[in-house]
């Protein structure tokens, strides 16, 4: 009768701290195992009053996603924002401490940072919604990434 009420509390507990926008989705291995996730696996349903219950069609957008989207947005120097700036990295005197993806409520924020003669940090800023579109954030990224139609 104890297990039932800890995985009750479980999953209260994990709905109460997981973001509201968050899914959750609880997954039974095939031993039996349950175990709780924000991301789909085999065996996983979705549950009840996650993001996708409230009516928001799930995203097909991830941070992998929008990382890829922005590096191939076409730059405004040739060729694509990920190939200007490994070329600008590729500069003796600049570091180059890689791309970082953060989630947002709304999206994601891809960053990608270069250390210029080990003091200057720049910093090139984008946000991707989860309906796919782009945004340049930083002045560094609207400097180097091309308009878009629509944008």
């Amino acid at each position: 009768m104890k297990i039932p009420l800890i995985i009750t509390v479980a999953i209260h507990l994990l709905l109460i701290t997981t973001p509201a926008s968050a899914e959750v989705y609880k997954c039974v291995d095939k031993s039996g195992k349950v175990t709780f996730s924000t991301k789909p696996g085999p065996g996983c349903t979705l549950l009840p009053g996650s993001a996708s219950e409230k009516g928001r069609a799930p995203s097909k957008i991830n941070w992998k996603t929008a990382t890829e989207m922005v590096k191939r947005l076409p730059c405004k120097k040739g060729g694509t924002v990920d190939e200007f700036l490994t070329k600008k990295a590729m500069v003796p005197a600049v570091e180059d401490l890689d791309w970082h993806t953060y989630p947002r409520n709304d999206g994601f924020e891809v960053e990608r940072f270069l250390l210029l003669n080990n003091r200057l940090k720049l910093q090139y800023k984008w946000h991707v919604s989860f309906d796919g579109h782009v945004k340049p954030i930083s002045g560094k990224a609207v400097g180097i990434t091309e308009r878009q139609r629509g944008n």
